[in-house]
């Protein structure tokens, strides 16, 4: 049995398998079938195409993303923090102009994940040239070659 390998570079990867999260779940809004979108930290897909009622109802949908646990907040100038509740494969912290590393702790319980930082402030650009060790299965920390700036909102995204 021969393995068919799948488009090789990105855009017709995207194209041959479109997952995009639209936005936001909205009352009383037409979504297509395949429409994607979050609501409490979870993401779903609509396998049939439908129009939402007055309130949230996940009957029907697809569960895609379940949101993870808050973090525990790191003290201030420690080795960074994580922020409130946020999807489970994406993970904010902020930085302080002093430290080169960031702990950041994600809920995914395994080392093979593949990490980048993306700058909240550029939208979502990727940060080039950072270090990344998985030292526990529920951790990775990120290192930058020098300190960032105060308050630079970033996100740890795992892809």
């Amino acid at each position: 049995m021969a393995f068919a390998p799948g488009p090789r570079n990105k855009a017709a990867q995207i194209a041959a398998n479109p997952f995009v999260t639209e936005a936001p779940w909205a009352a009383n809004t037409a979504y297509g079938m395949g429409a994607t979108f979050s609501n409490g930290g979870n993401t779903y897909s609509a396998p049939v195409a439908f129009t939402s009622g007055a309130t949230f109802s996940a009957t029907g949908l697809t569960l895609v993303a379940q949101g993870g646990a808050a973090g525990a907040a790191g003290a201030a100038g420690a080795t960074g923090a994580t922020g409130a509740a946020a999807p489970a494969l994406s993970f904010p912290f902020t930085t302080d102009a002093t430290n080169l590393t960031y702990t950041i702790t994600h809920n995914l319980n395994t080392r093979a994940i593949k990490a980048q930082v993306q700058d909240l402030n550029d939208s979502n650009a990727e940060v080039p040239g950072l270090d990344y060790t998985y030292p526990t299965v529920n951790t990775c920390v990120v290192g930058f070659g020098a300190a960032p700036g105060t308050a630079t909102n970033l996100v740890l995204a795992i892809i």
